[in-house]
C-alpha cells in the first residue's frame, strides 16, 4: 500500500523539482532577471541586518534601564537605612 502511494508522489515531486530548477536557471542566466533577484536579496538581507541591530540596541537599552532601576533601589534602601539609624 505504501509503495503504491509513493509511486504516485514521486513523479509529481520530480516534476515540481524540475520546474523549480528551470525557473532558477532562467533567473541566473538572464542578466535583467538576475539583477532584479540580486537587488531583492540585498534588500532582504539589509532589512534583516537592520532588525538585528535594532534588537541589539533595544537589548542594550533594556540592560541600561535595569541597571538604573537597581541603582535607584540601592540608593533608596541606603537612604532608608540612613534615616532609621538617626
Amino acid at each position: 500500500m505504501c509503495s503504491i502511494m509513493l509511486r504516485g508522489l514521486l513523479p509529481r515531486r520530480a516534476s515540481s523539482t524540475f520546474t523549480i530548477n528551470q525557473a532558477i536557471s532562467n533567473v541566473l542566466l538572464h542578466a535583467e532577471a538576475r539583477s532584479a533577484y540580486d537587488n531583492g536579496m540585498r534588500a532582504i538581507l539589509q532589512k534583516k541586518a537592520t532588525l538585528d541591530a535594532m534588537t541589539a540596541r533595544r537589548r542594550k537599552l533594556v540592560e541600561e534601564l535595569h541597571e538604573r532601576e537597581e541603582a535607584a533601589k540601592r540608593q533608596k534602601m541606603d537612604e532608608e537605612k540612613g534615616t532609621s539609624k538617626q
